[in-house]
């Protein structure tokens, strides 16, 4: 048996409708817990890049997973003329400062009221 969806019917679900909604329900769950599964074993763990897989002893692909990545960079005390990615993160005026582009610094003033750096803490 199916369920019945109210939107297909064109009209509010009778209360028969709805509990054999739930009893299709119960019986679909009840049939995933009762399924005989066999544990898979794993046969090794490989990393590409930022993602990791896992592989099972056919080879097969298990699963991926991606790892975390470092966002802020820290690079100690501003200075300038230097190169600053988006997400650098500086030391300047007893504050930590995070990049907001790409850019060569100049004056730190001026850079940022250019917006390119934001307080981070």
């Amino acid at each position: 048996m199916g369920i019945t969806y109210r939107h297909i019917k064109g009209a509010p679900l009778t209360s028969a409708e709805v509990d054999a909604n739930f009893e299709n329900l119960e019986k679909r769950l009840l049939a995933i817990e009762n399924q005989k599964t066999s544990p898979t074993s794993l046969l090794s763990i490989e990393q590409h890049d930022a993602r990791l897989r896992f592989l099972g002893p056919s080879g097969r692909i298990l699963g991926e997973a991606e790892l975390p990545v470092q966002r802020f960079i820290p690079k100690g005390g501003w200075q300038t003329m230097q190169v600053y990615a988006r997400d650098d993160l500086v030391a300047h005026e007893s504050h930590t400062w995070c990049a907001m582009r790409a850019h060569e610094s100049k004056d730190f003033e001026e850079d940022k009221r250019q917006g390119l750096w934001k307080i981070f803490l």
